[in-house]
């Protein structure tokens, strides 16, 4: 990697030995008179230019030039470190190895003669001319064999790089202002890194210390900053609290916790899967995951779950003594079909809901009815049967029976006046 420093060093010899003779008056002229002019018009033009601690300054045909350490490549009056793809910049970067050392050792007339004597009869001069022949033949192969090809490190004809303008390194963002960024790409795929035009950060973004940065709540999770932070960490459901948190099929991300949709429950507990479980389903019917079932046809048709509770067609009465049944307890997380007989069941009597729950009722034939020996003498819907009419001595037999004073009513088989009935027996006065 130092071929490329010893061209510089034999070409600056050749170009001081040929700065003499520009005057047209040989070599001893130049010594004379113009070598501490030659001198110190070289340290002037170099004077103040570091080449980023990196490199050595040399003055190239009139102009001041930066012959780069191992693992740097020219940028202007910089040394710029190297990228292991760029690893031809380094041989390429002296801007004067090339043919036109060959050219450069004399400029005028008489002055070019002194020149090329120089360069003869000095061993540096020598050494000049060799690296600046035969190594310089060899800088273009060894850009193209090293690292991506030496990008931007190719010469030209005019002993130029390709790449004027290179920023370094590719990928490099800075900032201009607080709401956009330029990015250092190769653009055009030419091998040459430029600054792209001023872009936004994007949407939720703000740029801040070369960087754009995400506003609170807001992530990049797309790594575009053309889109900017685009997502939304309290409600997006793919990147619920951070970019990676994907909430799964049939949620929602409420204040960044995940959730699932009305309908569908996450029974599993795993959020992978998100809200596996369709609260509507025939199989799995319920409100919450705590009371699913499966939806029964039971003495019924068409089942089905609406709302998280099933529900079915049941049949219709039937006038000559067939099934009168309904879905009488239809709830969420039960289901038994069309399981209440409305002719005979006490809790659903004549219809769902209506109970024969007074003392001594049941239900017979869709109605609410007294127990055999009992009846509802005093007329009170709230009391029930309560009349015990086989030894209720004022309702004996009927509600009618008065024993005290029997009647049509009463039944007196050994009623002796003028004693009368003392006592009801079996629904008989006695």
């Amino acid at each position: 990697m130092n071929v490329g420093r010893n061209v510089v060093a034999g070409f600056v010899a050749v170009l001081v030995a040929c700065f003499g003779c520009g005057s047209g008056t040989g070599t001893e002229a130049g010594d004379a008179n113009g070598g501490g002019a030659r001198d110190t018009g070289i340290e002037d033009k170099c004077s103040g230019i570091t080449c980023s601690g990196r490199g050595t300054c040399a003055v190239v045909k009139g102009d001041p030039e930066c012959a780069c350490d191992e693992g740097y490549y020219p940028d202007g009056l910089n040394c710029l470190p190297l990228d292991k793809g760029d690893a031809g910049k380094e041989d390429a970067g002296p801007k004067d190895a090339g043919p036109d050392a060959a050219t450069d050792t004399g400029f005028d007339g008489d002055g070019g003669d002194a020149g090329k004597h120089d360069a003869s009869a000095d061993a540096s001069g020598d050494a000049g001319k060799e690296d600046a022949g035969e190594d310089d033949a060899a800088l273009p192969e060894d850009a193209g064999d090293e690292g991506d090809g030496g990008d931007g490190g190719d010469v030209g004809d005019t002993g130029q790089p390709a790449c004027q303008h290179l920023c370094y390194p590719q990928g490099k963002i800075e900032c201009i202002g607080t709401d956009g960024y330029r990015d250092c790409e190769d653009f055009n795929s030419d091998g040459c890194f430029e600054w792209s035009d001023k872009l936004s950060c994007g949407a939720s973004a703000t740029c801040i210390n070369n960087a754009c940065t995400c506003n609170s709540g807001f992530a990049n999770c797309d790594s575009d900053w053309f889109t900017g932070c685009e997502t939304n960490l309290s409600s997006d459901a793919r990147h619920c609290g951070d970019c990676a948190t994907d909430c799964g099929q049939h949620s929602v991300c409420n204040l960044k916790q995940c959730a699932c949709e009305v309908g569908y429950g996450n029974c599993n507990t795993i959020w992978t899967d998100g809200c596996e479980t369709d609260l509507n389903a025939l199989t799995t019917c319920g409100t919450d995951c705590a009371n699913i079932t499966a939806c029964s046809s039971y003495n019924g048709t068409d089942p089905r779950c609406e709302s998280g509770t099933c529900t079915l067609t049941c049949p219709d009465p039937n006038p000559w003594g067939g099934v009168y049944v309904d879905d009488c307890n239809a709830q969420p997380g039960k289901s038994d079909g069309c399981e209440a007989d409305l002719r005979v069941d006490d809790n659903n009597c004549g219809e769902c809901g209506q109970p024969c729950d007074k003392p001594n009722m049941y239900c017979r034939n869709s109605t609410c009815q007294c127990e055999i020996g009992f009846s509802d003498c005093d007329s009170n819907p709230y009391t029930g049967c309560e009349t015990n009419l086989g030894a209720d001595f004022f309702h004996c037999g009927s509600c009618y029976c008065n024993c005290t004073y029997p009647t049509a009513y009463c039944v007196q088989p050994t009623c002796n006046a003028p004693a009368g009935c003392t006592a009801c027996t079996n629904g008989r006065c006695y």
